[in-house]
């Protein structure tokens, strides 16, 4: 079986890890964000269904140093949809008059038992209304370690709240289901782009470098984007390079040239920056397979360098060196070295990247001995600093053993390949356990079994990837699971019937669609199949006030972008300002209502089992699915009694030559 070629795209994640925002995570011992403690994060989950998110904002004017505030986003919703406070006190007052609005009336609400609040003391209950408005708030407060806990928001979401401001009482995120009222209209994308526009831009950006170390590009993307939108000098510089390469990846490559062209004066100020501007020009070349030019541009001379940086290749100390002498020895006169990565350091991390690049593109131009051994120097390269213990950097670490791996399975020898790859895997799976950079680096494994005829450890691995998704789409990793269903189909020319190994395939089918294409199938399968009942005429409306509501916010963001606007732009930026927050209001209002009608609250995952599909369809029902990776082709057909899966006669681009033939 021939190896699947791997995406530039989908191996760089790490490259937006190694800018000014590296610095923020860098601890000398990894440890993954689910692990701290959420009073040492700006953001934590609430619930296990990825609906909700708990963003940290700037503290009430008059906050103890030590209080914290957290407004609650989830999706479908285009403004926070409540607030979670952590202060200094008792709650021995009125919680409405401090935790409700000013105009708020309120009541006490039933007792619905202390359940994941248990560990809270005094824990009053409250619904609240205001004059004026259909929109009903729960007031949640209670005490813990002379600490006041407390939550409000919209009364549909209260089991967000409650489960968020529980998680803050422990500190730690707790398991559970969030109910809430869910329309299918926003993604994972949109909720990202929801989650950027209600943090600060500098939270934006590391929340950026985040996703993108974890490998969700597109989410990435769009923190990169609110980040450059609102910040100036070399933060918004680096925002704009990182959203630059989000586009790549993303194969969005016209517009990440543009972002590229638009940043290099400004990178030529800074010798980070030049740095990070020379490799993201030479990934958006490897993403587009053009290796020859990726090396024109690594091997070019910064525009930007240290002063002293020929003192350093030749290990002298020169003031840059001197400079950062001089702080570790601080450090470690108080004790410990502190979190922040120096400038040389982030250099270092830089260059042992470009190292990884050019071994890339040499091994796509066939100079297979030359990037062996640009590889080894990357290793090392970034293993020097801190121990190759930087966070921020294990998803790079990962590829270069993955690629080490790749090269050691060329050369034969699978003992090492296979080493290699659980090395990877530990690193991320230390890191970023479930994420998309895990399942790669499990997914590069199962592929080496599945291509060394181990075909039960490659099938083993493979169903316990899509087992661990739950649900969540696997977009990125089409080209690493497609030896998946080559492995079941290997030998059976007509297709297979085994109802375990189709199931097996149609679940994996369903994390390997496009979600913006899933997403709207779901939009148009309710609005189809909503009748002409109350309820049905509010989701029609949750859905027009949803497009309105995106549009009034794009008018915003153009006003906002505008460097020097007039006393009339000015003017009308407020009008939409205040439009915006009118349609928002709205919106809370009709899910509210929408909230109401069991069909539409969310509380099961998306993914749909063989067994129930088959047990929906009519006798003179079948359910057929074209599966198109790259470069083969699958059809799944089900009827309910029995169920097929076979390997198409054409690959996927004859496909898409026969579909063009069609619609001439």
């Amino acid at each position: 079986m021939k190896r699947p070629a791997m995406l530039v795209r989908v191996l760089a994640a790490a490259a937006a890890c190694l800018g000014f925002a590296a610095s923020l995570d860098a601890p000398l011992r990894a440890q993954t964000t689910s692990q701290l403690p959420i009073s040492l994060r700006d953001a934590f989950p609430i619930g296990s269904n990825g609906l909700c998110e708990a963003q940290i904002i700037a503290p009430e004017p008059g906050a103890a140093l030590f209080d914290r505030r957290y407004s609650v986003i989830c999706r479908d919703a285009a403004a926070p949809v409540g607030t979670l406070w952590v202060v200094k006190g008792r709650n021995d007052g009125d919680p409405a008059r401090r935790f409700a609005s000013a105009d708020a009336v309120c009541t006490l609400a039933s007792d619905g038992g202390n359940g994941d609040l248990a560990r809270l003391d005094n824990l009053a209950r409250l619904d609240c209304t205001a004059p004026g408005s259909v929109l009903r708030t729960a007031v949640l407060a209670g005490e813990a370690g002379g600490r006041i806990y407390a939550a409000s928001g919209l009364s549909a979401y209260g089991k967000a709240l409650e489960l968020g401001l529980a998680s803050l009482a422990n500190d730690r995120v707790l398991p559970g289901a969030v109910d809430i009222p869910l329309t299918q209209l926003t993604d994972t994308l949109s909720f990202a782009r929801q989650q950027a526009a209600a943090i600060a831009s500098d939270l934006a950006l590391v929340a950026g470098y985040r996703r993108s170390n974890a490998g969700n590009f597109a989410e990435a993307a769009e923190f990169f984007g609110a980040s450059a939108a609102t910040t100036g000098n070399g933060s918004g510089t680096e925002a704009l390079l990182n959203q630059a390469l989000q586009q790549s990846n993303l194969g969005n490559f016209i517009e990440a040239r543009r972002l590229l062209v638009q940043t290099r004066r400004e990178s030529a100020n800074s010798p980070i920056l030049a740095r990070l501007q020379r490799n993201y020009e030479a990934l958006d070349a490897l993403n587009q397979q053009q290796a020859e030019r990726a090396l024109t541009i690594l091997e070019a001379p910064l525009a930007s360098d240290f002063i002293d940086a020929e003192a350093l290749r030749e290990l002298t100390i020169g003031p840059a060196l001197a400079g950062r002498l001089a702080a570790e020895n601080q450090q470690l006169l108080s004790g410990a070295l502190a979190n922040a990565l120096t400038p040389l350091e982030r250099a270092q991390l830089l260059d042992g990247q470009a190292d990884y690049l050019r071994a890339t593109a040499l091994g796509q131009v066939g100079r297979n001995d030359e990037a062996a051994r640009f590889l080894t120097s990357a290793n090392t390269t970034l293993a020097e600093v801190r121990g190759g213990q930087v966070t921020s950097i294990i998803w790079l670490r990962a590829q270069v053993l993955g690629e080490l791996a790749a090269m050691a399975e060329r050369a034969g020898r699978l003992g090492e390949a296979e080493g290699l790859h659980r090395q990877a895997i530990a690193l991320v799976g230390a890191a970023y356990p479930g994420s998309p950079a895990w399942d790669s680096a499990r997914a590069q494994l199962a592929g080496l079994y599945a291509r060394s005829n181990r075909r039960s450890e490659a099938l083993g691995l493979y169903r316990q990837i899509v087992r661990d998704a739950k649900g969540r789409p696997l977009g990125s990793l089409r080209a690493l699971m497609q030896p998946y269903f080559a492995v079941v189909l290997a030998g059976a020319d007509g297709g297979i019937s085994d109802a375990a190994a189709v199931d097996d395939l149609f679940t994996a089918s369903q994390l390997l669609q496009r979600s913006g294409l899933a997403q709207t199938q779901a939009v148009l399968a309710r609005e189809l199949s909503g009748g002409s009942d109350e309820a049905a005429e509010l989701f029609r409306r949750v859905t027009n006030l949803a497009r309105a509501i995106e549009q009034a916010r794009f008018g915003v963001q153009q006003l906002e972008g505008l460097a020097q606007p007039t006393s009339d732009q000015l003017q009308l930026l407020e009008e939409r300002r205040l439009g915006l927050a009118q349609l928002e209001v709205q919106q809370g209002e009709l899910l509210q209502l929408l909230a109401q009608n069991p069909r539409y609250r969310a509380v099961a995952d998306s993914a749909v089992s063989l067994a129930d599909l088959q047990a929906a369809l009519r006798s003179d029902e079948a359910y057929v699915k074209l599966v198109v990776l790259d470069p083969d082709a699958y059809m799944l057909y089900l009827t309910p009694t029995a169920a097929r899966v076979w390997q198409v006669d054409a690959n996927a681009q004859q496909l898409e030559t026969l579909v063009t033939t069609l619609r001439c």
